[in-house]
């Protein structure tokens, strides 16, 4: 019986799998990524209006932040009431997959509230 040739075959097989798993990971680990940059802008600009609350232009200068910061913002929610500060923004995030499933991106929603309680800064996930 000759086994010649057959870890080739096996190869041959397992190779587009193995590269398809590998670059799976590679995408949503950029997608991870990004996902936390988008959260800690959000958070740092919610941080920033909090220390600058008295300012009157506070919800321009948060968006212009937030705009300098991250590209490709599709949507972006600013509201400063009473020492309250909420920030809701969507991005749109291309990978490779989105080509592979014929979606056009992904979408990273971030929602955070930023309050004062007794001088100090609280940042909520909702």
């Amino acid at each position: 019986m000759n086994n010649k040739g057959q870890v080739l075959v096996m190869f041959v097989i397992l190779l587009p799998l193995i590269l398809l798993l590998i670059s799976l990971v590679v995408d949503m680990g950029l997608l991870y990524s990004e996902k936390r940059n988008v959260d800690n802008n959000v958070k740092s600009a919610i941080t920033y209006g909090l220390e600058n609350i008295d300012d009157n232009n506070i919800k321009f200068k948060i968006n212009n932040l937030l705009k300098e910061n991250i590209s490709d913002i599709d949507s972006l929610y600013i509201d400063v009431t009473d020492n309250k500060i909420t920030v809701n923004l969507i991005k749109k995030q291309t990978s490779i997959f989105n080509i592979v499933n014929l979606k056009k991106a992904y979408q990273i929603n971030s929602k955070y509230v930023g309050y004062l309680n007794e001088g100090k800064i609280e940042l909520l996930k909702e």
